[in-house]
């Protein structure tokens, strides 16, 4: 598990880094290619992906890593304090599965 927790936690300090570079560009988003694109879609979308609700997802996912403890609790399968999963926590999994797209995900971490 202890190896899951720290790929989880390198994907938001990434995730962290690309909403800080992006939220400092300004407000401004913009459509290029397809001029059939739903121009209200699209806005929708880009608030939701805001940079400083991203940077509160990060947090909130932060929260919930060190509510549940996995990776500090000591011994070669640590206990989850939450879940009392061992070695496995299916939140801490759960919380990686939307970025089990990008390198270094396991397969035998996907819920």
């Amino acid at each position: 598990m202890d190896d899951l927790v720290t790929w989880l936690r390198a994907q938001l300090d990434d995730d962290e880094r690309v909403a800080r570079k992006a939220g400092q560009r300004g407000k401004w988003w913009f459509a290029s290619g397809d001029r059939s694109v739903d121009l209200h879609a699209l806005t929708a979308h880009a608030k939701r992906w805001d940079p400083a609700r991203v940077l509160a997802e990060v947090d909130a996912k932060r929260s919930i890593l060190s509510l549940h403890r996995c990776d500090d609790a000591g011994g070669p399968d640590p206990i989850c304090n939450v879940c009392l999963y061992t070695p496995t926590c299916e939140t801490v999994k759960t919380l990686a599965l939307p970025y089990a797209d990008r390198p270094g995900y396991r397969e035998e971490w996907r819920p």
